[in-house]
This record gives C-alpha cells, structure tokens and sequence, in this order.
C-alpha cells in the first residue's frame, strides 16, 4: 500500500507568509498612531478654545479688571491637555494671558491660546534672516497668520522646557508693545528664557502662529 505523500509549506513560503505580516502590521500600526496624533491634536485645541471665554470671565469678574488670576481659573484646562497626549503651561499678567501647548509625541506640532484666538505655530522661521517689527508683520500677514504675543512666545518656551528644538538659539520678534515706548516691543530670549526690549526698527527672528 502506498503512503500518501504530506506536502508542508517550504522555508521560502513561510517567510514570504511572515513578511506579507508584518508589512501589514506596519501599515495598521502607522495608521493608529496617525490616528492617535489627530485625536490628541483636537482635543489640545478644544481645550485651548475653551480656555478663551474663562480668561475673560476671570477677568470681567475681577476688580480692577485684570488677567492676573487667568492662569490659576485655567488649571484645569491645563491639566485637561497634559492628559491627552500634550503639554501645556500658561503665562499671565495684568494686561493678557496665553497658554501654549505641545504634542507630547511630535514636538513640531505647538498650539497657542490667548485673546487672539486659538492658534497653531508655523514649523519654520518666517524667514532665514531675521527682520524687523514691519516686516514681520507684513510676512505673518502675507502667510496667513501674525506675529506672536510675547504670552504666547514666553508659555511655549515653558511648555518645551527649553529653547525649542525648531527654534534659532537668539532674539524672537514679539507683537506685544513695550509700556511707556511706542517705538519699542517685547522681546524673548530663547537662550535663556527672559523677555526684554527691542525697537521695532531692529531686526530679530520671527515665528508666526496661524
């Protein structure tokens, strides 16, 4: 009586079988974390728009009328953000207020909230030379956006620990003028983390939030 024959799968087949896999999972693995980013991204910026009428509730409610208070009413906002995959810290004063936030897997993805509006950090320099106050102006203009707040600037540092790792080591253009000198606005520092004076006329980096 013959035996019959039992035919398996070959070497070659098998890792032919264990390729087509683990392809596959890639793909699905590449396709969650997209997925997992976009959730993040929406709910950092949900929280952040929320964060708008707080403040100024805060500030309407206080007397005199002041954003001093804004960072304290928006804690947890803060701590909405910090459990939804970003990281966020705030600045206020009396005169304006700003959250920035980061995406605790992607640090090219920054989001700012603040009287202005909720918005989102451009992943480059306006340009690879510096300019000054007008220019920069027309340039975040012209791309769509404008010139940060130096609330925004100064979280955002905050919220990276450091000078961020897009960011040019020197001097950042804010739009926030300069009490007492109308020819003046703030400036930040990404050396070190301080804000300072600079006049509009003088030339500095620039980064835009659409």
């Amino acid at each position: 009586m013959k035996k019959k024959s039992q035919k398996g799968f070959t070497l070659i087949e098998l890792l032919v079988v264990i390729a087509i896999i683990a392809v596959l999972s890639s793909i699905v693995l590449v396709s969650l974390n997209a997925a997992r980013i976009k959730g993040q991204t929406a709910a950092i910026k949900s929280n952040l728009k929320n964060a708008i009428p707080k403040a100024e509730l805060t500030y309407q409610n206080s007397s005199p009328q002041s954003y001093a208070t804004a960072c304290a009413t928006l804690i947890p906002i803060i701590n909405a953000i910090n459990n939804s995959g970003g990281v966020a810290k705030c600045v206020s004063n009396n005169t304006s207020w700003a959250i920035s936030a980061k995406l605790s897997s992607d640090t090219s993805l920054n989001y700012s909230a603040s009287p202005d509006g909720v918005g989102t950090w451009d992943v480059a320099d306006a340009s690879v030379s510096s300019m000054n106050w007008s220019t920069a102006n027309l340039t975040c203009s012209g791309l769509g956006g404008r010139v940060p707040s130096i609330e925004e600037i100064n979280s955002l540092y905050l919220a990276q620990g450091s000078t961020h790792p897009g960011f040019q080591n020197w001097l950042y253009m804010s739009n926030t003028g300069y009490p007492g000198w109308p020819d003046s606005v703030y400036c930040f520092d990404m050396r070190n983390g301080t804000l300072g004076r600079i006049y509009k006329t003088s030339s500095v980096y620039v980064r835009c939030i659409k």
